[in-house]
């Protein structure tokens, strides 16, 4: 209350003056922050809570609040009565402008930092989502990132992966916060060294990596057979809804959804497609801790570099190519004045260009209409991948084909059973059958 009414009555001191200043017409700057300055030496002075004393020695002394100190004080002194007044002010200036090294404080920092160095507003949002759900209401960020200890970063993140029950992958995307904030802290000379690099984690701890079933990551060869029907079906009476083609595409080359909805004309060639660019959300950051969707836009750049590459069209794909071609130079040719953007793409819903939603909106609708789970565009790409498989098709090649920059990606998360059970029997059946040896 004693701190209210001083700062009260020092405010009220400076609200005079420059009302004063104000009527004579004449406020000179200098003077009224030099004002501010005594006035808040003032206010300091008298809020200062320990005794000055005049000691035997011949100085004058005083405790400062010190919070690496034990007793959260320190002794000062000087020879001087005004000294030790401008050390006094000076130790409580410094404690004002102190943002102490926590988590808490560095991470706005780190996250406009790691903002500046990503080319995808998607990597940023996935680390935010992280924090958010990991650190942001955890008490780990409140501790002094130069006075932690590894062990106690080793005990919190040991508690994570067992009530997650995480896996090596998920155990990586979770602890970027702790890895990458310790970091910058340390490079930013923000702490003297970055404590996280003695941390050892015991990757014993990690769950097993439990591949998912088939029919959840892919689409089964009467499934997709019905899926393309219905959306020549649709198009065929609305030639407007160039997604119903983008979405047969997809089954026909095993594209990104990104990919395929920024096609030009300009990027086929013969019986390839070249791909150089890509849909991406487009969000703004209102916060630290929060993006909002407002949209989205395409990029002149691919996912990966390994995403830069040449797609084979099989006869479907040319198919699929050549009507929407047909349609963009009607388009264009009506389009004299150049006035819509949106004219040099490939697929157009109405005079709009296709995006990533409509597309999926298309393939819901479809599996509803068929009564079969609906499963992602990427489990299309699944699906392609896994019919190469089946085909005989090189590893090597597929990887190329669908922009991977390893091979064991491609085996790993994208090879499943497109057969049904029934028909996965009859292949065991036919596979496994001999010349029966009884006489």
């Amino acid at each position: 209350m004693v701190e209210q009414i001083n700062a009260k009555n020092s405010f009220n001191e400076l609200d005079e003056i420059l009302k004063t200043a104000g009527q004579s017409g004449n406020i000179d700057l200098s003077d009224v922050q030099k004002h501010v300055e005594m006035l808040r030496r003032k206010t300091i002075l008298e809020q200062h809570k320990y005794t000055v004393f005049f000691a035997k020695d011949g100085y004058w002394k005083t405790y400062v609040p010190d919070p690496d100190s034990k007793k959260g004080r320190r002794l000062i002194k000087r020879r001087d009565r005004n000294e030790l007044d401008d050390a006094i002010v000076k130790e409580y200036r410094a404690i004002e402008n102190y943002v102490a090294p926590t988590m808490r404080n560095v991470y706005p920092l780190w996250i406009e930092h790691y903002t500046k160095k990503s080319r995808s507003q998607n990597t940023v949002k996935r680390a935010v989502a992280t924090w958010n759900k990991y650190y942001a209401h955890d008490k780990i960020i409140g501790k002094r990132m130069d006075k932690i200890m590894p062990t106690a970063i080793e005990s919190w993140l040991h508690t994570r992966i067992k009530e997650e029950g995480m896996n090596a992958k998920q155990f990586y995307n979770m602890s970027l916060p702790f890895r990458q904030i310790f970091a910058f802290a340390a490079k930013s000379k923000i702490i003297d060294y970055n404590v996280f690099d003695e941390v050892d984690v015991n990757s014993k701890l990690f769950a097993k990596r439990q591949k998912p079933k088939s029919e959840t990551q892919v689409f089964t060869e009467t499934e997709e057979f019905f899926l393309m029907k219905l959306a020549w079906s649709e198009w065929q009476e609305d030639h407007s809804l160039g997604a119903c083609l983008a979405l047969i595409l997809l089954f026909y080359t095993g594209m990104r959804i990104g990919e395929v909805v920024a096609l030009k004309q300009a990027d086929i060639e013969g019986m390839y497609v070249h791909i150089n660019r890509a849909e991406v959300e487009v969000s703004d950051r209102v916060s630290p801790t929060k993006f909002v969707q407002v949209g989205h836009m395409v990029v002149d750049y691919a996912k990966t570099s390994a995403a830069h590459r040449d797609v084979y069209l099989s006869q479907g794909g040319r198919e699929v190519i050549d009507v929407v071609s047909e349609l963009a130079e009607h388009r264009c040719s009506a389009d004299v004045l150049g006035a819509n953007p949106d004219m040099g793409y490939l697929f157009m819903n109405g005079n709009k260009r296709c995006n990533v939603d409509a597309v999926t909106y298309r393939l819901k609708k479809y599996c509803k209409i068929l009564g079969i789970p609906f499963r992602s565009t990427h489990k299309i790409r699944k699906t392609y991948v896994s019919k190469l498989i089946d085909g005989g098709i090189n590893i090597d090649a597929i990887r190329e084909q669908i922009g991977h920059e390893d091979e064991k990606t491609t085996y790993r998360c994208y090879c499943f059973n497109r057969k049904t059970k029934a028909e996965t029997n009859m292949l065991f059946e036919k596979a496994l059958s001999t010349v029966s040896t009884a006489s």
